[in-house]
């Protein structure tokens, strides 16, 4: 399953904390980073969601970038995406 991709969000951890007005010692942290190539960069958006914990609140700090090398008349691209999942700890956790 796939987190939506409206929870994927720019704005830093610190700006989501102080909208929601959330506790950051209530959650996780996640690093989510996925490089694809050139043939499947076309769905770049959601093929980094489906690789989000089914945990996840949230995505913050997303940023994703095309990367062209090659050279001549060869060129080729990658497309990069990354962002942070906030996970909800669960009881036990938060002690």
């Amino acid at each position: 399953m796939a987190i939506s991709l409206e929870k994927i969000l720019t704005i830093s951890a610190d700006e989501w904390f102080k909208i929601t007005n959330r506790e950051v010692s209530n959650y996780k942290v996640k690093g989510v980073h996925i490089v694809i190539s050139e043939h499947e960069a076309d769905g770049v958006h959601s093929r980094f969601a489906f690789q989000v914990p089914n945990d996840a609140e949230v995505v913050v700090s997303y940023r994703s970038d095309i990367v062209l090398a090659g050279t001549g008349s060869y060129l080729y691209y990658r497309a990069i995406a990354s962002g942070t999942a906030l996970i909800p700890k669960i009881p036990e956790e938060k002690k």
